[in-house]
């Protein structure tokens, strides 16, 4: 199952908010399975819903970087 929906959390975010280079890169390889990825919830209030995911990324006041904010996890379900 994790080979199915990890692809295809990525080939969404990629489709909806990628780039068009993105997209020309990364789906077709996620449409023949000839590309591999890996997705990862690491915060611990969110369990295995990535919709309760509350870590922000904001660009920084001063235009230099970003600040994220958020807790992070040991990951578990990783073979």
């Amino acid at each position: 199952l994790l080979i199915v929906v990890s692809p295809a959390i990525a080939a969404t975010v990629i489709a909806t908010s990628g780039t068009a280079e993105q997209r020309d890169r990364w789906l077709p390889g996620f449409a023949d399975g000839s590309v591999k990825m890996a997705f990862a919830i690491t915060e611990p209030d969110a369990g295995s819903n990535a919709h309760r995911i509350t870590t922000t990324a904001r660009r920084n006041p001063d235009g230099d970087g970003w600040l994220l904010s958020g807790q992070k996890y040991y990951i578990s379900g990783v073979d």
